[in-house]
């Protein structure tokens, strides 16, 4: 399949349906990385889950392998939380705040999400780093609450929703795209999720480098 030159919208649903299949087959049986060790929780989820899945802001959604086994965003979740900031303080707010660096979910994802009180014990056991950087803020005048009270909300948060239709933040795109494969490389990314995002988004569109403005 070519690359797909976007238009504002993801190719027709055979041609999704069989670039996530190709996604899936192609790099299913490679096998580098190893389980993420900065807590102890995520270390013991199976190595060989792998899962593709891509929703359309028209309500399409294509999935293959293990794309309906529940797990642990974790940082995923910070460009979710960090969208409806933006949406609630305002993009300059943020942009002073915080930078341009990258760093109600349950409206994202169209169903009721839960903490999985497992991983939520194991990173509260360990997570010092966050903890200390939680207590230097306020000395800079950076946080609004109580310091173990922003740790402890960020360690269980670890557009229109196309399936629900809820509007959640004001974000135009053509769709999402999301892989779950745990092994990770040396920097801490999903390596089968990295080649699928990077093969899905030339097939798809998803790229800046193949797309096209709405016209």
């Amino acid at each position: 399949m070519d690359a797909y030159v976007s238009t504002g919208h993801l190719p027709s649903p055979e041609q999704v349906r069989l670039a996530i299949d190709e996604a899936y087959e192609k790099f299913r049986t490679v096998t580098e990385g190893a389980p993420s060790h900065v807590y102890p929780a995520p270390a013991r989820v199976p190595v060989d889950l792998f899962g593709i899945c891509a929703a359309g802001t028209r309500g399409g959604r294509y999935a293959a392998g293990d794309a309906d086994h529940g797990f642990t965003i974790m940082s995923v979740a910070k460009p979710f939380v960090f969208a409806l900031v933006c949406e609630q303080l305002g993009a300059e707010t943020m942009r002073q705040r915080l930078g341009v660096n990258a760093t109600g979910l349950s409206r994202f994802a169209g169903r009721p999400l839960e903490t999985d009180q497992q991983t939520y014990a194991s990173a509260s056991a360990t997570n010092h780093r966050n903890r200390a950087l939680a207590d230097l803020l306020p000395t800079y005048g950076m946080l609004g609450c109580d310091p173990m009270e922003a740790v402890g909300l960020y360690m269980r948060q670890s557009g229109v929703n196309p399936i629900t239709r809820e509007r959640v933040v004001e974000s135009p795109g053509k769709g999402a795209l999301s892989t779950v494969a745990p092994p990770l490389d040396r920097y801490g990314n999903s390596v089968r999720g990295q080649l699928a995002a990077r093969y899905l988004a030339t097939r798809l569109g998803l790229t800046l480098f193949a797309s096209e403005p709405a016209s």
